[in-house]
């Protein structure tokens, strides 16, 4: 009686992606490698497939040696969901006042353009734009995935007096 030896396998640190990501999975042994489930995977019969999970999946590499036994080893890639990214309603503001952006959401945020805010990291920071703007929220939550919306105030002139004699006031909300 022979005995036969087992093949060499293992399929990598787990890892965490945030939704939309993918990830280089790093396997390694010695014999020929099959990855399963394939769902998602650029290609399942390499070391080093590319997966893009919608959610959380848990991969197992088969080697199979040249006397035909196998080993298998496991690796998961825990798939984080995206913040909600909410920069608030579109606004409207008079030349030469500002405004308050009415973000919400948990998370890091960063507002651009930064250079007509009161605080580009404040979740609700006042604009004082002198033309229409949009502006970019970026939030970030604790494990580093984002999301981003915009919110765009647009910049009135007051009207100039009517030839009836009336007169038109801006007023900011």
């Amino acid at each position: 009686f022979e005995s036969l030896a087992i093949p060499d396998v293992n399929a990598g640190s787990d890892t965490t992606i945030c939704a939309g990501q993918s990830v280089q999975l790093n396997g390694s042994g010695n014999g020929t490698p099959v990855w399963s489930p394939i769902a998602g995977l650029s290609d399942p019969n390499s070391f080093d497939p590319v997966a893009n999970p919608e959610a959380t999946q848990t991969y197992t590499l088969t080697i199979t040696g040249g006397n035909l036994c196998t080993n298998t080893d496991q690796t998961t890639v825990v798939v984080n969901v995206l913040p909600n990214a909410n920069a608030g309603p579109d606004l409207s503001v008079c030349l030469g006042d500002s405004i308050q952006l009415q973000a919400s959401g948990p998370g890091t945020y960063s507002w651009s353009p930064a250079a007509t805010l009161s605080d580009a990291n404040a979740t609700n920071p006042f604009a004082f734009p002198s033309v229409t703007t949009t502006y970019t929220l970026v939030l970030t939550d604790s494990v580093t995935c984002s999301d981003n919306d915009q919110v765009t105030v647009t910049v009135s002139t007051p009207p100039e007096a009517g030839t009836d004699g009336s007169t038109t006031v801006c007023s900011s909300g």
